[in-house]
């Protein structure tokens, strides 16, 4: 794969970085024959003071493909992107920058024939994440054969339960695991979620409206947040928003035949007691 910049130079593309909110402000610009910030270590490869939640990136350039065939090109991106080939919009996406997504763009393409090629960028907030990587076409004798990758993992240990039919392989499964114990009726009902509630009256005002409208509902969900903001990972109720967590508990079970789950998120901030304890046992 050849590398072209917009000006036509070989070996990589024109990267600029933007003022998202006036695209007449150039921050950066250089050439880049890489797009690969896959982990929060390659937040440094960015250049030096650029924002990222202040800014737009756009890619631009051409390439030349060494052989003939369908080609992929493998995206990681947490933000919005897209992304044209030949002025041809092929990937146009969205996903939260704390937790990125991956997507796979074929291409039929010729050897030796340059294909223009752009990609816009907004990030999505400041630790954010993006790679394009060029897969090239697989030979014939290994089309049939199935490959799995990790990210992060070093060593994967994969099991392969075989069956004729769905039956079998889930019969296979649970020699694996053992039975799963049937659910309770109200764990199969409807789970009410969202990000955030971000009070103990947000919390019954709504599971109360969801009564008042008869619509059936058996568990509403509090995620993150609920501790104050300072202590991530105490499990603890912040009492400004939540005076008395108990009561509201009470209430969601008594009054309103709900049942009521947290999100536990195992993080920890340092120097909360949850930290110290966990510290000191290494």
């Amino acid at each position: 794969m050849k590398l072209y910049s917009r000006e036509g130079e070989r070996g990589w593309l024109t990267a600029t970085y933007l003022n998202r909110d006036n695209q007449d402000e150039v921050f950066f610009q250089r050439p880049e024959s890489k797009i690969e910030y896959s982990f929060l270590n390659d937040q440094k490869n960015f250049p030096e003071g650029v924002k990222l939640d202040k800014s737009k990136v756009i890619w631009e350039g051409s390439f030349e493909p060494a052989k003939s065939g369908l080609h992929q090109f493998k995206l990681k991106y947490g933000g919005y992107v897209k992304v044209w080939i030949d002025e041809n919009l092929v990937a146009d996406r969205w996903r939260q920058g704390w937790n990125p997504a991956t997507a796979t763009i074929d291409q039929d393409l010729i050897q030796g024939k340059r294909y223009k090629i752009k990609i816009e960028w907004i990030p999505d907030g400041t630790e954010c994440y993006i790679a394009l990587n060029f897969l090239s076409p697989v030979p014939s004798n290994l089309k049939n054969d199935f490959a799995f990758a990790s990210e992060a993992g070093d060593n994967i240990d994969y099991y392969f339960v075989y069956g004729k039919n769905a039956d079998e392989v889930i019969s296979g499964y649970r020699r694996l695991t053992g039975k799963a114990t049937m659910m309770p009726s109200w764990a199969m009902g409807l789970w009410q979620s969202r990000e955030r509630y971000k009070s103990q009256d947000e919390i019954l005002e709504t599971v109360k409206t969801f009564r008042e409208k008869q619509v059936p509902l058996d568990n509403i969900v509090l995620d993150w947040s609920y501790w104050k903001e300072a202590e991530w990972g105490s499990q603890s109720f912040d009492e400004e928003r939540f005076p008395d967590a108990k009561e509201m508990i009470s209430t969601l079970h008594d009054k309103y035949n709900t049942r009521f789950m947290i999100s536990v998120w195992a993080k920890f901030y340092e120097g909360i007691e949850n930290y110290k304890q966990l510290d000191k046992q290494n």
